[in-house]
């Protein structure tokens, strides 16, 4: 019988016994083996605790490393199967996300027409400004709430609850009779969307650590978008008040049916029932394909959101006037957690966590906010540092992230303050450009289905090319360079929209208030490219933006990061239609100037801020990003 060689690595080193041991000692030998394997697993292998195996050993180790080589490749490819299948479910929930968004874009000027008596096409900017900001006003104030729910009861809990909860916010808002209900849902629906930001953090944490699926993941969510924009506006504005823009269903429905009735009283209904199929069809694609990525250590009971929910409003409710503090320190849910059996002193504050493991994995940095342990509480030691396994096995202090430190990193502060800038820039030509297209006296007078089949169009120029535009600037550029040229080519551009007046002048004709125009060819085709060109190198920015700011931070800053860029660009993206349905109403129908010259007034307003915001690209990211 060949006998074991043993190694002690109690001491950290890999000390070999040459010496060969007994028979009656080798399930000893057996034991001891499983044992140093266990802890093995729990810290770093380092150089000197490889022992120097013997010709016996070497021998068992090719043996074992033949098995890991057919195993590695089968156990890689259900990996990446399983990625596939989540990131599927997640372009799915992306592009709910973005149709949620800009469904409303094409008809809101003529819901707000419908809603408030005595407005007219020109009249009603500012109106459907904030009918379509209250999406994002909504988002940006429980951003950062659901990453810490996500953080603390997972990330499928929260896909279910904003899915199921746009569902309903969605059939509110389509049946609203007035404009403070309708502005209402709205601003719900907004705030009921934890999608984008759990969205990233799921892509991120199913890819396992492997760059390339990881890149290929994000690059297919966030160009989910494109398709949101190529099917979302020319949809919608098909579908929106379908009594007034086909007549023939007067043949076709009966006068007296419920069909007939529920479209005239709500004619903008029909999108939001697409949105509720979107929802649930969402729904499923999670519960068949998204796996849990919260680590299990760190997860409690989603059963418990309620009641978690509830002690803590009480808590804020009667103990907020006396300035207490709110972190339980009682026994409340101690059969909290049901996974390992324990509880957490208070479920909706997140608390620093020591990581056991020598190093992070990628999934484990990526999340939607620092990852809270049921296992510790805040305390002055632990509320500004982290405590994080060297690979010497030595504890180095770490600081937490915070406002602070990120706003101290020069990097960090200049691309965020980049992509905020950005983002209000680019939400302001989504809200101005169909608002000038509907405009009878200023712009070009056509109807919200003639903006659709536009906006549709660029979409499709943008879901066609997108992917191979960006990643050959990249591939050929760089990061840096990728960021100042998306800049520079998107939102510059809206400088020529004004042209299309010129192309189009020829075809206007008297417009009554019961009539539209309709666009010639030569102004839809240039239209078209002009804007897919804008949303081509806007991806280009954003894209590239969103990987730099990354790499400005250590990876277990980067969920915190995200949270708050996602935070700032809420608000920015909720403040962009105000402005722009402000800067429209004010440029077409103040009176100040004439119609055309206030709707080439808007685009100049808006061109000029977006060169500002392009030649900051230069100034602030004249150094190279450090990457840490």
């Amino acid at each position: 019988m060949r006998h074991r060689s043993s190694f002690d690595i109690s001491n950290g080193g890999g000390n070999y016994n040459g010496n060969n041991v007994h028979d009656d000692q080798e399930f000893e030998d057996d034991d001891d083996d499983r044992d140093d394997c266990q802890d093995a697993i729990h810290r770093p292998l380092l150089w000197n605790d490889r022992p120097d195996y013997s010709s016996d050993d070497n021998n068992d180790d090719e043996e074992n490393d033949e098995m890991h080589d057919a195993n590695g490749p089968q156990q890689q490819q259900q990996q990446q199967q399983q990625h596939y299948e989540s990131t599927a479910a997640i372009c799915l929930c992306t592009f709910t996300h973005s149709w949620l968004l800009v469904s409303v874009f094409p008809y809101a000027g003529f819901m707000v027409i419908h809603l408030v008596k005595g407005t007219t096409e020109e009249t009603v900017g500012t109106q459907a400004g904030l009918l379509s900001a209250a999406f994002m006003i909504g988002r940006a104030m429980t951003s950062y709430g659901w990453g810490r729910l996500a953080d603390t009861y997972g990330r499928r809990i929260v896909l279910f609850l904003s899915l199921l909860l746009s569902a309903i916010f969605s059939i509110l808002f389509g049946i609203s009779t007035s404009f403070g209900m309708a502005f209402l849902w709205r601003f719900l629906l907004g705030a009921s969307n934890g999608v984008a930001g759990i969205a990233k953090a799921i892509v991120s944490e199913t890819a396992k650590g492997d760059d390339i699926l990881e890149t290929r993941g994000m690059s297919l969510s966030m160009g989910m978008w494109a398709w949101g924009f190529l099917f979302g506006p020319g949809i919608s504005g098909f579908l929106s008040d379908p009594i007034r823009q086909y007549p023939k269903l007067d043949a076709w429905l009966w006068h007296d049916g419920i069909i007939y009735q529920t479209l005239k009283h709500f004619p903008f209904l029909l999108p939001s029932l697409v949105s509720v199929l979107l929802c649930l069809m969402d729904i499923i694609a999670v519960q068949v394909w998204v796996p849990e990525t919260l680590p299990k250590e760190h997860l409690r009971n989603p059963s418990l959101v309620a009641t978690d929910c509830m002690s803590w409003f009480k808590k804020l409710t009667f103990s907020g006037i006396h300035g207490q503090n709110f972190v339980r320190r009682g026994n409340d849910h101690q059969q909290g957690n049901a996974n390992d059996g324990t509880a957490i002193d208070e479920p909706l504050t997140l608390i620093s966590s020591n990581v056991k493991q020598a190093r992070m994995t990628h999934s484990e940095s990526v999340s939607l906010l620092s990852t809270s342990s049921p296992h510790t509480q805040d305390s002055p030691e632990t509320m500004l540092v982290d405590q994080l396994h060297t690979d010497n096995g030595s504890i180095r202090i770490q600081e937490k992230p915070t406002l602070a430190l990120f706003w101290s990193n020069r990097a960090t502060r200049n691309h965020l303050v980049l992509y905020w800038i950005f983002s209000f820039v680019a939400i302001e030509i989504d809200e101005a450009f169909p608002l000038f297209c509907i405009s009878k006296t200023g712009g070009l007078g056509i109807s919200a289905r003639d903006i659709g089949k536009l906006l549709s169009a660029t979409g499709l120029i943008f879901a066609l090319t997108q992917y191979h535009v960006y990643a050959w600037i990249v591939d050929k550029y760089g990061l840096a360079k990728s960021i100042q040229i998306g800049a520079f080519f998107s939102a510059p551009l809206v400088l020529l929209i004004p042209f299309s007046l010129i192309l189009n002048s020829n075809n206007e004709t008297d417009v009554s208030p019961e009539t539209t125009n309709t666009l010639t060819w030569q102004t839809f085709f240039f239209l078209g490219i002009v804007l897919a060109i804008c949303r081509i190198f806007g991806l280009v920015f954003f894209s590239s933006i969103t990987i730099a700011t990354n790499r400005t931070v250590i990876p277990c800053h980067r969920g915190t990061l995200n949270g708050l860029s996602m935070l700032g660009g809420s608000f920015a993206k909720g403040l962009g239609p105000i402005v722009a349905g402000w800067l429209t109403a004010f440029g077409i129908s103040s009176g100040t100037f004439s119609p055309h010259v206030g709707a080439v007034f808007v685009f100049l307003t808006i061109g000029v801020s977006a060169l500002i915001t392009a030649c900051m690209t230069q100034y602030m990211l004249n150094e190279k990003s450090p990457r840490q």
